[in-house]
């Protein structure tokens, strides 16, 4: 088996794999419960303020902002 067709069977399997992680995906969409998911949201920004700083990252500051604007 040639390079190309080596690369165009690894595609193809690639293809195959996202088409089915889209699937899966959309069939989820309905079943998810915003509302319930919610809380989660707001354990998971509490928690982030406990973690260290990182100085190359601006999420640290988000989650702080976003956790002001729901007191």
């Amino acid at each position: 088996m040639s390079e190309i067709e080596r690369m165009r069977e690894m595609y193809k399997r690639q293809k195959a794999g996202w088409d089915y992680i889209d699937a899966e995906r959309r069939a989820a969409l309905p079943l998810t419960d915003t509302v319930a998911m919610l809380p989660l949201f707001n354990t998971s920004f509490e928690y982030s303020k406990t973690l260290p700083p990182r100085l190359e990252s601006g999420f640290t500051a988000f989650y702080a902002a976003l956790s002001r604007v729901k007191k």
